[in-house]
């Protein structure tokens, strides 16, 4: 059965958000709208300020978010990339749907967060107890700060 996984990013101050929404071959998402507002209205931010954004997490490199501190990527380890790029300066999280992909970030940035996400449900080949890994619609991910 095919999940779609919901990412929301609140600002400082809750003065705005958004809301990243991976629907992996353009799934329905429209009976879980109800669900995503009362959490967004759970947070205190008006959701007419919520900025949405669709991505497919099997899809291409891609950055989704990004501030001054913090950015969320989209990489699988594509083939047109024969390296990671990273900035330095600003924490990655990443989001893959590639075992192989997670444990590269795994091996070159051990500190960063993973958010593994697997549009079919196949789990092989991914250790659920890593610190800094986490598996989409497997478990409740806690809060963390961007």
């Amino acid at each position: 059965m095919k999940q779609c996984n919901v990412l929301l990013c609140i600002e400082p101050n809750h003065e705005g958000a958004h809301l990243l929404i991976d629907a992996p071959d353009h799934i329905k998402t429209t009976p879980n709208e109800r669900l995503i507002n009362q959490a967004i209205r759970a947070y205190g931010v008006n959701p007419k300020v919520v900025k949405v954004d669709y991505f497919h997490s099997n899809g291409s490199a891609k950055t989704i978010y990004k501030n001054s501190m913090k950015e969320i990527d989209v990489y699988n380890g594509q083939r047109g990339e024969k390296n990671l790029k990273l900035n330095d300066k600003i924490n990655t999280l990443f989001i893959t749907s590639r075992s192989s992909s997670m444990n590269e970030i795994g091996r070159l940035l051990p500190h960063n967060i993973v958010l593994f996400g697997s549009p079919h449900g196949a789990l092989r080949d991914v250790d659920p107890s890593s610190e800094y890994m986490y598996i989409m619609g497997y478990s409740f991910i806690e809060d963390m700060y961007l």
